[in-house]
């Protein structure tokens, strides 16, 4: 629900969805007085068919998402364990640029992450991103 401050209009605009549930009217603008203008009472000039918008993902695209899910899980265990935040361990950033990269010895992995931790997590990430090679 939202309401503007204008000096001579009031809007309050509402979701009818949301987080992919019916949303209701709240209780303080269910019983609104009848002379008020209602936008659904109004025909609507918005096209009823809208195109849509994304494409469908290609394979390397959700084998991406799959590394980087994986990634995040490992790093997640990885921060539990030691008790810390995941950011710690890895990065989202060192994350994208390890499913770009895909590294494929600890080398090339130092040249992203730095040669410790490399030589820490070294194992663990290219496990991952041999299974998805």
């Amino acid at each position: 629900m939202a309401c503007t401050r204008a000096a001579d209009h009031l809007y309050i605009v509402r979701a009818r969805r949301r987080r992919g549930r019916a949303a209701t009217i709240s209780q303080f603008f269910a019983d609104l007085p009848s002379d008020v203008e209602r936008a659904d009472s109004q025909t609507s000039s918005r096209p009823t068919d809208l195109p849509r918008l994304s494409t469908p993902r290609d394979a390397s695209g959700l084998a991406n998402d799959d590394l980087r899910r994986r990634l995040r899980l490992m790093r997640d265990d990885i921060a539990r364990i030691n008790f810390c935040l995941p950011e710690v361990v890895l990065s989202d950033a060192e994350i994208r640029r390890i499913v770009d990269e895909r590294p494929a010895d600890l080398e090339h992995l130092a040249r992203i992450l730095g040669p410790l931790t490399a030589q820490r997590l070294g194992a663990s990430i290219l496990r991952e991103t041999v299974a998805f090679a």
